[in-house]
């Protein structure tokens, strides 16, 4: 903010005089007075002022309470009057809530987003303050799955729904939700779209933000959720209810700089860089900062569900120091994406390897073909779509039919995450758009092996609500994935692989047998083993 003067204070009282009591532009001026007081350090006019905003705002709603809200409970979080600023910041997410459900264009929706997601973490830490944790995971949590209900778990719920009561109804739903999630469609049209979406549920008599709170939370059988935020940590544990652990040395300036090098470095792949030398700074500072702290509050539990929020998503937690070796870590966007608890799966199992295809501008990856002789060793009814076989057609097929998924591919993020894709032979690829265009797609998938590169890289510009091709697997229908948080060597992977498949056939859940084959190759001077994750409980 550019330091204010008095005759910049002059003009803001000048303005605020002739704007009328119920214009919403009196709001954000009455916020920049504030903050202009604040700098010139008459503090006690300038709390007012931010007070009565806020109370104005609510008149107003949306963008506008938005601003006012977020202005009281930061400063309130200052003044340390917790109370105070989780219903500031409880406001602000509720107004961010009404603003992306009435965006029509993708990037508006994950500004609005981060928003929410930087407040309800506000309101988290306000609320663990007080006492009240429960409330404090119910804070994070909405913030953390905000998109993933509204536009990725809502809305194909009420699509499956209305195929039950009106197919017709439901083929026009499909038609509008494509033109809805179109970027490059005009914003009148998009408009009409999301209009026409609500007429249609209105005729069905369904109600959207009905479904979009209805879905239950899942929590982990055993063990325990540990929500991982700038200064604190939750800890929700079965069997003694939440907890809240103080991470004092986990700074945002500080956590920004390791994610900003962890991005250049390893997840971009700057040439000049030595990758492994900063995996491994990274995970010594993860483990000073969180894991040992985190390790001493969680005694003998010996497996936990991370849910990363903000920077910290897309980092190697689980490789930290001696993290992998004492418990065993999945990975979770939020609890609300939870699908049931994988267990051991039997070698009677359907398993569907799709196989080094040949695709324009990638190289080949000669490795997957140990994986696919490991996956069929594990799994007689294996079937093998290697080579030009893997087409989208192909997959397509067999896709339905498959309890377990192995892609042996290249895999490529996109910023419109329904675009992110699988490479397949020659032009063909497979994108979550197409994924869950198709109920049918994964409704026997236990799980899916994702051995492509990125699979699960975290969405750096709105890092708190990665949705990328792991999680699309989750949304699409299966239980668990199985992906990589940066580019992985192929042949370092044919060798994790085999680890996994030959302890998946000696009876172990998947996530016990992806534990114990990197802990196998822990001690190995490349971190390759590292960017594997299992996301999912």
């Amino acid at each position: 903010m550019a330091e204010p003067d008095h005759a910049e204070l002059q003009d803001l009282e000048l303005a605020l005089a002739s704007v009328q009591p119920w214009d919403a532009q009196r709001v954000r001026l009455t916020i920049r007075k504030a903050q202009v007081l604040t700098v010139m350090g008459r503090v006690r006019e300038a709390d007012a002022l931010l007070s009565r905003a806020r109370d104005d705002a609510l008149e107003h709603g949306g963008g506008t309470l938005f601003d006012a809200a977020q202005a009281w409970a930061t400063r309130c979080a200052e003044l340390r009057d917790w109370s105070e600023a989780a219903v500031a910041a409880e406001q602000a997410v509720c107004a961010n809530a009404d603003l992306m459900r009435r965006q029509v264009h993708l990037d508006y929706k994950r500004l609005t987003q981060r928003n929410a997601s930087a407040m309800a973490a506000l309101a988290a830490d306000a609320y663990r303050r007080m006492g009240r944790l429960d409330a404090a995971v119910a804070a994070l949590e909405r913030g953390q799955s905000m998109i993933l209900v509204e536009d990725y778990l809502t809305r194909p719920a009420i699509a499956s729904v209305l195929r039950e009561r009106d197919p017709e109804l439901a083929a026009e739903y499909g038609r509008q939700l494509e033109i809805a999630r179109d970027l490059n469609a005009p914003d009148a049209r998009l408009r009409a779209a999301h209009t026409r979406l609500d007429e249609l549920l209105a005729r069905a008599g369904l109600d959207r933000a009905d479904m979009a709170t209805a879905r239950p939370v899942s929590a982990p059988q055993r063990g325990a959720a540990v929500y991982l935020c700038t200064g604190f940590a939750l800890i929700v544990d079965g069997t003694r209810g939440v907890r809240d652990l103080d991470l004092p040395g986990l700074t945002s300036e500080d956590l920004r700089e390791v994610a900003v090098r962890f991005t250049k470095d390893v997840v971009a792949g700057d040439p000049s860089a030595d990758v492994d030398r900063t995996v491994e700074d990274t995970c010594r500072w993860i483990d000073d900062i969180i894991m040992t702290p985190l390790g001493s509050a969680l005694g003998d539990l010996d497996q936990i569900t991370l849910i990363p929020t903000g920077l910290l998503a897309g980092l190697p937690i689980h490789a930290a120091g001696n993290a992998i070796h004492e418990r065993v870590h999945t990975y979770l966007p939020a609890a609300a994406i939870g699908r049931p608890e994988v267990q051991s799966l039997p070698d009677t199992l359907r398993l569907l390897a799709v196989i080094d295809p040949p695709h324009a501008g990638h190289p080949r990856l000669r490795g997957t073909r140990r994986e696919a002789q490991a996956a069929a060793k594990a799994y007689p009814r294996t079937i093998a779509l290697i080579d030009a076989a893997a087409t989208a057609d192909r997959v397509a097929a067999a896709l339905p039919d498959a309890d377990i998924v192995h892609f042996g591919c290249h895999g490529v993020s996109k910023r419109d995450p329904l675009d992110s894709a699988l490479l397949l032979a020659g032009s063909d690829s497979l994108t979550l758009r197409s994924l869950l265009a198709d109920p049918d797609s994964m409704r026997h998938t236990r799980l899916v092996v994702l051995g492509a590169c990125q699979t699960s890289v975290a969405d750096w510009d709105l890092p708190s609500e990665s949705f990328n091709l792991t999680t699309g697997m989750l949304v699409a229908g299966a239980q668990a994935v199985i992906g990589t948080l940066w580019p992985v060597g192929d042949q370092e992977t044919a060798t994790l692989m085999e680890g996994f498949y030959t302890r998946l056939a000696d009876g172990l859940s998947p996530k016990q047998a992806l534990a114990q084959a990197q802990q196998s190759l822990a001690d190995e001077p490349r971190y390759d083993w590292a960017g594997f994750v299992y996301v999912g409980l």
